[in-house]
C-alpha cells in the first residue's frame, strides 16, 4: 500500500499573530501562525481580512516577530521553530513569496523545553533580537547592516541562567542606549535586584467565584509619540487596558481599566489604522476597529495607588461585562478549529445546526458513572430514556453494537452487556488492557480495541467459554486519538501527536486466528509471551503535524475512487489516496526527492526529519511538497524535469491529474 497525502483545507486555527509593514512600506498586514502554515493577511478598501500568501513550512512553527532596522521602512519576520534554527524572512512583493534572508543554527531540532525557539523578542529599534527556550537557555542576536545595506545578524550572546522558567519574554523602550529585555521568570535564587514591584488589581467579573483567579492569555502594545498603552485580555475574554506613569525612569503607577469582551484570543495585534486584529482561540477570528479609547470616567478602573491590602489579600475591583463599547466588529474569519469529529453524510439538503462546546478538562475519574439507553420513538423523530446503569471502574471510553449486544470500554476494562427491563446486564468483561480505552469497532466476530497509550488490540469473543481473547496488538505504543478499520485485517489509526499509520495483520497470522475456531491456542500463547500471540505490520507512516482527531472513508466526487479523510484538531481536512499502479508511486517520490533537495523548507526543518518526527515515514508521498513544483522558477522546473526525463508540462500535468482524481 502506497498512499499520497494531500492537504484539501488548511488550518484555520491560529497559534500567534505579528502587526507590521512587509509588502511596502505603508501596508497594514497582519502575519498569523496556523501551526506549520505562515499566512500573510491584509485588511482591504471594505475592511475585510484577505490573504495575500500562504506558505506551508514543513515544521512547527513556536513564536515570530516583526523586526525593523533604524531607519528603514518595512519589516523582516524573525521566526523561531522546531528546526533548532533562528530564521529571518522578507517578503518580496514582486515574486509575492518570503525570501530567507538569514538561518543561523544554535540547538537540536525539535520541540524541546531547553533549546530556544519557544519566545522570541526584539528591540524596539530593531538593533538586537532575542530567542528564548521554556527553561534556562537565552540567545541574543545583533542585527546590523553590510556595505550594501542588507541586513546581518552576529554570532549570538548568551544569556543562560539556570533553575530559570520562562513565561514571556519582550524588548524594552530604551532609547539608543544598550538593548534590553525584560523576561518573566520563575527563579530560585533569593536575590532580587530588579526594579521595585508596582501592583495592581486585575478587576474581576462580580459573578466569578472568590476562589477563581484571572488568568492573562494574550496581549498587545500600542505606541505612539505623545502616548502609549497595553491591552491585555483574560481567559473569559475581558480586555483591559493597562497604562504606566512615569517619573524620570521609574514607574510610579500602574492604571488597569476595563475596556471591553470578545471571545478569547490565542494572540492580539493593534494596526497603526485604528483595527485590532483578533485570533479566536476557538470560532471564527475577528477585525475590530476601535471607536474610543476607553477614557470614560464610568468604566472600573484599577491602579497601584489605591491598592489595598487586607487579612485575606488584597481587596478586589468588580465590574459587570458589558456589550462592545470601544470596538466595533468589521469582519469576520471563518475557522473550524477544533474539529473533534467528522462523519460522511447523506448527499442531501438537509436541515443542520453546529454547536460548539467549550468544555472543560475533567479528571478521568467519576463517581458515579452511567451508561444511558434510549429508545427512538416516532419513527426516529424524539428519544425516550429506557434505564440508567451504574458503572464502576473507571469513566466509560467508547461504546459499540456487537451481535445484539453492548461492548463498553470502561477505564482499561471491556465490558459486554446485554439489554435487560431495568438495566444493562453485564455478561462478560476483560480487565487486563493497559490504559484507557478510547475506541471500540467491531468486523464480524473481530473487535478491534483502541487504548489511549498503548495503540490498537484485535479480540475475539468465544460465546462457549464467554471469555475474550486478544490474538493480535501493536508492537510499538501509539497515544491514539481515532482508529478506522479498512478491511478486515487492516486499521488506519491517528495519534494525539499527528502520526497517522496503517497497520495490517499478516496473512499468514489472519489464517491461524481462523483455523483456531475455539481459541486455545490463543489463550495458551497470551501468557507465555506476555502479549498477543501476533504483532501488526505497520504499512504507512506518515506525521500529519497536528493533532488528528478523525478518519473516514469516503468518494469525494460520484464514481471517484475512495480515499481516506481526516481531520485535525487546528481545524485543518486532509486526503489519503491510495497510488493505482507502480508507475505512479516511482515518479511521484522521485519528484518528492527532487523536492527536498532544490527546494527546503522555509524555516530551516528538514523535510524527511519532519515527516518522520516520530517514527520514520513509510509508503507515503508528501503531496504538499509536490504540489509547490508549481511554485519554483522556471530554470529549477526545467531542472527537475530533465533529471526525471520528463517537460515542466507533463510534471504539471500530473500533478493536477492526481489532484483532480481526489476532489
Amino acid at each position: 500500500m502506497f498512499l499520497y497525502s494531500l492537504t484539501l483545507s488548511r488550518a484555520t486555527g491560529i497559534q500567534s499573530a505579528v502587526y507590521g509593514n512587509f509588502s511596502a512600506p505603508k501596508a497594514q498586514e497582519v502575519v498569523v501562525s496556523r501551526g506549520k502554515v505562515l499566512e500573510l493577511l491584509r485588511p482591504n478598501e471594505n475592511g475585510k481580512m484577505q490573504t495575500v500568501v500562504a506558505t506551508e513550512v514543513f515544521g512547527c512553527l513556536r513564536s515570530m516577530a516583526a523586526v525593523r532596522l533604524t531607519g528603514s521602512n518595512m519589516d523582516h519576520l524573525v521566526v523561531g521553530s522546531d528546526s533548532g534554527r533562528i530564521i529571518l524572512l522578507k517578503f518580496n512583493k514582486d515574486k509575492n513569496l518570503w525570501v530567507k534572508v538569514h538561518q543561523e543554527t544554535f540547538g537540536r531540532s525539535g520541540c524541546r523545553r531547553i533549546v530556544p525557539g519557544q519566545y522570541i523578542a526584539v528591540d524596539p529599534k530593531g538593533r538586537a533580537c532575542m530567542i528564548g527556550a521554556v527553561e534556562k537557555q537565552k540567545f541574543v542576536y545583533v542585527l546590523n547592516r553590510d556595505a550594501a545595506a542588507n541586513l546581518t545578524i552576529s554570532s549570538p550572546l548568551e544569556a543562560h541562567k539556570s533553575h530559570h522558567i520562562t513565561f514571556s519574554v519582550c524588548g524594552m523602550d530604551c532609547g539608543f542606549d544598550n538593548p534590553i529585555f525584560a523576561a518573566i521568570e520563575l527563579d530560585y535564587s533569593e536575590a532580587d535586584q530588579d526594579h521595585e514591584e508596582v501592583r495592581a488589581v486585575i478587576p474581576r467579573r462580580s459573578d466569578l467565584p472568590g476562589d477563581r483567579g484571572v488568568l492573562i492569555v494574550s496581549s498587545a502594545t500600542h505606541k505612539k509619540k505623545a502616548y502609549s498603552f497595553f491591552l491585555v485580555q483574560s481567559e473569559y475574554g475581558d480586555i483591559y487596558k493597562v497604562t504606566l506613569s512615569y517619573e524620570g525612569e521609574a514607574v510610579t503607577e500602574l492604571k488597569i481599566k476595563y475596556f471591553d469582551t470578545v471571545p478569547p484570543c490565542t494572540s492580539i495585534a493593534v494596526l497603526k489604522t485604528g483595527f485590532l486584529f483578533a485570533a479566536s482561540e476557538y470560532g471564527n477570528h475577528a477585525l475590530y476597529q476601535f471607536v474610543g479609547t476607553g477614557e470614560d470616567d464610568d468604566d472600573v478602573e484599577s491602579s497601584s495607588a489605591t491598592l489595598v491590602q487586607t487579612d485575606e489579600g488584597f481587596q478586589p475591583v468588580f465590574f459587570e461585562p458589558r456589550p462592545l463599547k470601544n470596538l466595533l466588529l468589521i469582519d469576520e474569519m471563518a475557522s473550524l478549529m477544533p474539529i473533534t469529529d467528522m462523519k460522511q453524510v447523506a448527499n442531501l439538503p438537509l436541515p443542520a445546526r453546529v454547536i460548539a462546546l467549550d468544555l472543560p478538562i475533567t479528571s478521568e475519574r467519576a463517581a458515579p458513572a452511567y451508561i444511558r439507553v434510549y429508545r427512538l420513538m416516532d419513527s426516529g423523530k424524539r428519544l425516550e430514556l429506557l434505564h440508567k446503569t451504574a458503572v464502576d471502574g473507571g469513566v466509560p471510553g467508547a461504546l459499540c453494537g456487537f451481535k445484539g449486544r453492548l461492548l463498553a470500554g470502561v477505564g482499561p476494562t471491556l465490558r459486554l452487556y446485554d439489554l435487560g427491563k431495568k438495566k444493562l446486564l453485564r455478561k462478560c468483561e476483560y480487565n487486563r488492557l493497559p490504559h484507557q480505552i478510547n475506541s471500540i469497532s467491531v468486523q464480524g466476530p473481530r473487535i478491534y480495541v483502541g487504548d489511549a497509550q498503548e495503540s490498537v488490540h484485535m479480540m475475539r469473543y468465544k460465546k462457549a467459554d464467554n471469555a475474550f481473547y486478544i490474538f493480535a496488538d501493536d508492537v510499538a505504543p501509539r497515544y491514539l486519538s481515532t482508529v478506522l478499520p479498512l478491511d478486515y485485517d487492516t486499521l488506519a489509526t491517528g495519534d494525539k501527536f499527528g502520526n497517522m499509520v496503517v497497520l495490517r495483520l499478516p496473512k499468514e497470522a489472519s489464517q491461524q486466528v481462523e483455523d483456531d475456531p475455539t481459541g486455545g491456542k490463543m489463550a495458551a500463547a497470551s501468557g507465555r509471551l506476555n502479549g498477543a500471540p501476533h504483532k501488526l505490520e505497520e504499512l504507512v507512516k506518515f506525521h500529519v503535524g497536528d493533532t488528528i482527531t478523525s478518519l473516514q472513508r469516503a468518494e469525494m466526487q460520484a464514481g471517484g475512487q475512495e480515499v481516506l479523510l481526516y481531520s485535525t484538531v487546528m481545524g485543518s481536512i486532509g486526503a489519503l489516496y491510495p497510488f493505482p499502479n507502480r508507475e505512479d508511486v516511482d515518479f511521484f517520490g522521485h519528484l518528492e526527492m527532487h523536492l527536498r533537495q532544490e527546494h527546503p523548507p522555509l524555516c530551516g526543518r528538514d523535510h524527511l526529519a519532519f515527516r518522520s518526527s516520530y517514527f520514520p515515514v513509510r509508503n507515503c508521498v508528501d503531496g504538499d511538497l509536490c504540489s509547490q513544483y508549481a511554485s519554483l522558477p522556471p530554470k529549477k522546473q526545467q531542472t527537475i524535469a530533465e533529471a526525471m526525463d520528463r517537460t515542466p508540462g507533463e510534471m504539471l500535468k500530473k500533478l493536477e491529474d492526481i489532484r483532480n482524481k481526489i476532489l
